[in-house]
């Protein structure tokens, strides 16, 4: 279980600035299997939470814990252990090949007939082959550069980029929000494909709730740095309770199409 207990992040401000609270004593919490969705608009921490449950900024108090142990009281080797079992999706693309490379470094011992096979099945389980991969030049997947693969087919490999290490929570911020609504569906398809057949938890961090409906098991909504709601999907959304929440709903596409 990865848990954020009572996280707070304060950025303090320069000379004169006034600190700024962007995450204030917000509690979080998935397991393997789970579709956690983080909502809330532009600002409101959802970000900068997922920063700190990733380890890449520190929380200004609370604490960030995996199986009950904090990060903090973490050392070298459990920081890794740490850093392959919770992995991220981010909204932009990156080098495919860096976390495979990094297991290849650690495994270079080991078998390297299991290497291969691991090369070529942590691909397919992202939805992208690992031959075309979506390279419009047909050239292999991994190792090319971003550029040369459409754009969802670049999220498909930074999925499989992510499984690189065979996580068991991944945290994608913002992963399909620049995709179109077809190639949206795919990479969604993915990712609760993963969940369902991997176990793998994902923590959706998003303004997406469309998505959300669709997607996710238990939802929380952040507003200026708090949550202010959480709870199961279907009660999120059939019988909202905080006034944002209903705010958020109300603003939203409608999911039925109208005559």
């Amino acid at each position: 279980m990865l848990e954020a207990h009572n996280v707070t992040k304060i950025f303090r401000g320069r000379r004169s600035a006034s600190p700024v609270i962007a995450v204030d004593e917000v509690s979080v919490q998935a397991g393997p299997g789970e579709f956690v969705a983080i909502v809330g608009e532009s600002g409101s921490g959802k970000s900068t939470l997922a920063r700190m449950l990733l380890d890449l900024i520190p929380a200004t108090s609370g604490s960030v814990l995996l199986d009950g142990h904090d990060i903090t009281a973490m050392n070298r080797t459990d920081k890794r252990g740490y850093r392959r079992q919770v992995q991220a999706v981010p909204a932009g693309p990156g080098r495919v090949a860096e976390p495979a490379q990094a297991r290849r470094s650690r495994d270079r011992r080991g078998d390297p007939a299991a290497w291969d096979r691991d090369r070529q099945r942590h691909p397919r389980q992202g939805g992208a082959d690992p031959r075309t991969g979506g390279d419009v030049a047909g050239r292999p997947i991994l190792g090319s550069l971003p550029a040369r693969a459409q754009r969802g087919q670049r999220q498909r490999v930074l999925i499989a980029r992510a499984l690189a290490l065979d996580p068991r929570i991944i945290i994608a911020d913002e992963a399909v929000s620049a995709l179109d609504a077809s190639v949206k569906a795919g990479v969604l398809r993915v990712m609760v494909d993963l969940k369902d057949r991997l176990g793998v938890g994902f923590v959706f961090i998003t303004h997406d709730l469309p998505v959300v409906k669709k997607v996710a098991d238990r939802v929380y909504v952040m507003h200026r740095g708090k949550v202010v709601e959480e709870g199961p999907k279907d009660r999120i959304f059939d019988a909202p309770k905080d006034p944002y929440t209903r705010t958020l709903l109300a603003a939203a596409p409608s999911l039925t199409p109208t005559t």
